[in-house]
């Protein structure tokens, strides 16, 4: 699913810029889009300085923090996205690299008064990733020459503008030569009375009395008051002033706004939000102007009057006569359900600007796993190598017939949720043969040799001659040990899925690979197979095969022999402290894990493919029938357990993982453990690695330096290597 980052104003107790941001998020969402919003959290300066206002102005401020945990509550409804307002943190890197398009809006966010600084221009986005607004409001009704300016060079390089007021869509396209601005809809309007009042909460304190709800951002006349207490008096209603400190009634947040408003019988109120809300409920509503200490602030409301033909809803400043207690808002609505297609027209522009260049998926998440090209009817797709090293699909437009078998096959748009865990074992094979070549407890090749012995096919990972990693299918126990033991490179997957497909019906096959290759393999498929057994390894991420060429080239370089083979887990030197040995034609080289050049930038999580930092393939999307790992910690968690040639942790998926592990039991030294002990050695089994911010550094440098000078560039200090090699070696 496309991911965008929102940039809107986050006050920690205005009910329109929540509601509004809850709603476009809301918007995106049935569309088939992520969102968060993107917020700073508060630095222990600004902790300091909003407790120095507390004490000043305790009495209005106590009151305000039991209104608190009401917006705390309604705040569950968004997904935040919280970053540090550190001056020295990257935030291009820690924001780019998490989603695929940014979206400023809506709300006034380009109010030169008190909003328009920078952060809402998305002066930190990358130029190669699109800028939006979606019904940004400037809240002025003109600008200064010096704001004038600020706009023409803040958003020349916009994809696509859309703003809230009419005046502002006018304002923009005499300063921009733009060719996509448009008025939009306020987010709050997308969606319908059914959807808000979903979100509704009564208060507590609610008594069911008839009332007006006075709702006013600005300072209300004496004269006007006069007039609003003496339309009560004579129609027996109650007055609930939400904002008034002292009201019980004050203690609300968004969810209890919504049903005090919809519940009224009249509205009175200068807030352009009050308006919206009294129009999407059908109630009374009356707006009084509104004139406070950031100058006039009626342009957004008559803007949303004219344009659904409710001007006669203004106060004409005198008294309130008998019709306004009359309305029909059908011509109104009419209106609406046209701006919302347009809305929406909008937005889904958005999402296919994301799908750039006929991608399948946004290039963050594709894990390369081929599923799309083994669909393809047409073969109009192939795998392409980017700079970094990565297979990425690319269409030939030539050849596409947009049936869209890719993306209905694509393990990222299809990701299933699968929360049963049959059983979880702590558990490694009685004979040596097994655990021998094995990473861990030789619990892969007893299921392969169970599978071949059935006349059956595995696949699985494998160097050539070359040493280039791509998956092959053995049909003969001699040719197993090739599949055995863990390779930290993407392999290559090539057309192997076609082949199961031929053959899955005839023969038992077993599947092992990295979660993602799995989900690529059962989406590609789209239905299970009896014949099938998948295995998936608990996975730390994939790093980039151009790094480990570049180091096989070194090493040869170095020791003036060419390359034969490389085990990543030779376990001579035992199994917690496995070494990396390099075999030459007339010699081998070993180095410990921790010595390892390669394996510590491996676990820099530096040379990770960026689907590695976002994985949907973690427990509880899992499309296997087993999960596969070293059982870290087993010595501390169940000592008896503990085997120096390597203890597996195992995790049954489904019915047939139950099946399998049965099959080879009386071959196994076999525990149950909980799926907690298994977690706390493999963190990686819930969670992504964190995207370092040096990545797209270290992807620039790689071509230009060795892997030693990368390592002392962004590896640097030996004794944090250590510390980390602890927690993360362990995924």
């Amino acid at each position: 699913m496309e991911k965008i980052g929102i940039v809107t104003i986050y006050d920690a107790y205005n009910f329109g810029n929540r509601l509004q941001a809850y709603a476009l998020q809301e918007a995106l969402r049935k569309l088939d889009i992520d969102s968060d919003d993107i917020v700073f959290k508060e630095n222990i300066k600004g902790k300091i300085k909003n407790y120095v206002k507390y004490v000043l102005n305790y009495k209005n401020a106590r009151y305000k923090m039991k209104r608190k945990k009401y917006f705390d509550e309604f705040d569950k409804n968004i997904s935040f996205q919280k970053i540090s307002n550190d001056k020295n943190l990257n935030i291009k890197n820690t924001l780019n690299q998490n989603y695929d398009s940014f979206l400023v809006g809506s709300d006034q966010v380009w109010n030169p008064e008190f909003a328009a600084n920078n952060f809402y221009f998305l002066d930190f986005v990358s130029n190669s990733i699109k800028k939006n607004s979606y019904a940004a409001s400037i809240g002025v009704s003109k600008l200064s020459l010096d704001d004038r300016k600020k706009f023409r060079d803040m958003l020349r390089d916009f994809n696509r503008i859309s703003v809230r007021e009419i005046n502002a869509e006018s304002t923009l396209k005499n300063i921009l030569s733009h060719n996509s601005i448009e008025t939009l809809i306020d987010p709050t309007l997308l969606l319908s009375l059914k959807d808000w009042e979903k979100v509704e909460k009564k208060p507590e304190f609610f008594l069911n009395h008839k009332y007006i709800f006075m709702y006013f951002l600005g300072n209300v006349s004496d004269l006007n008051k006069k007039i609003i207490n003496q339309f009560a008096k004579s129609n027996h209603l109650e007055i609930i002033d939400i904002l008034e400190v002292r009201n019980k009634y004050y203690y609300s947040g968004p969810s209890e706004f919504l049903y005090l408003l919809h519940h009224s019988s009249f509205v009175f109120t200068d807030s352009f939000h009050a308006c919206v809300f009294s129009f999407i409920y059908d109630k009374n509503f009356i707006v009084f102007p509104r004139s406070d200490s950031l100058g006039n602030m009626s342009s957004r409301i008559d803007s949303f009057l004219n344009r659904f033909q409710l001007e006669n809803r203004k106060f004409n400043g005198k008294s309130i006569p008998s019709f306004y207690l009359k309305h029909d808002y059908k011509t109104s609505y009419k209106i609406l359900e046209q701006e919302k297609m347009k809305a929406n027209s909008f937005l889904l522009e958005i999402k296919s600007d994301i799908l750039k260049n006929n991608q399948i998926v946004a290039k963050r998440l594709c894990t390369g796993c081929s599923a799309c090209v083994n669909a393809c009817p047409k073969s109009a797709i192939t795998m392409e190598t980017d700079n970094n090293g990565f297979a990425y699909p690319k269409i030939d437009d030539k050849k596409c017939i947009q049936c869209n078998l890719c993306r209905n096959v694509c393990p990222v748009l299809n990701t299933k949720q699968n929360k049963s865990i049959e059983r979880c074992f702590v558990g490694y094979a009685k004979r040596k043969k097994f655990t021998n070549k094995s990473s861990s407890g030789g619990i892969f090749p007893l299921i392969a040799h169970d599978i071949l012995k059935n006349n059956g096919i595995v696949i699985g990972a494998a160097f050539d001659d070359s040493l280039k990693l791509s998956h092959i299918a053995i049909t003969s126990l001699k040719d197993l040990d090739c599949l055995k033991g863990s390779k930290y490179l993407q392999s290559d997957l090539k057309n192997i899925f076609s082949f199961i497909k031929l053959h899955i019906k005839n023969k038992p096959i077993l599947f092992v690979g990295t979660p993602c290759q799995v989900a690529g393999l059962k989406c590609f498929l789209k239905k299970d197979y009896e014949n099938l057994v998948c295995v998936d390894l608990i996975c730390h991420g994939v790093p980039t095969p151009k790094l480990f060429y570049k180091y096989m080239d070194e090493l040869e370089k170095k020791y003036q022999e060419k390359l034969v083979s490389y085990d990543f887990r030779d376990k001579s030197t035992g199994w917690k402290t496995y070494s990396n040995t390099a075999f030459f034609q007339n010699k081998k080289v070993s180095y410990l894990q921790k010595d390892s050049v390669y394996m510590r930038l491996f676990l820099s999580n530096l040379p990770l493919r960026e689907s590695c930092y976002h994985c949907n393939f973690k427990l509880g999307n899992k499309y296997s029938d087993v999960t596969l790992g070293d059982f870290w910690g087993i010595e501390k968690i169940h000592p008896d357990m503990y085997h120096k040639e390597g203890v597996s942790a195992i995790i049954i998926n489904t019915d047939k993982g139950k099946e399998i592990i049965h099959t080879i039991r009386e071959k196994l030294v076999l525990k149950k453990c909980s799926i907690q002990e298994i977690i706390s050695g493999n963190p990686s089994l819930v969670k992504s690695c964190q995207y370092p911010i040096k990545r797209n550094e270290f992807f620039k440098d790689m071509d230009d330096l060795s892997t030693d000078e990368l390592l002392k560039k962004f590896v640097p200090n030996q004794f944090i290597f250590k510390k980390i090699l602890k927690k993360i070696l362990r995924r």
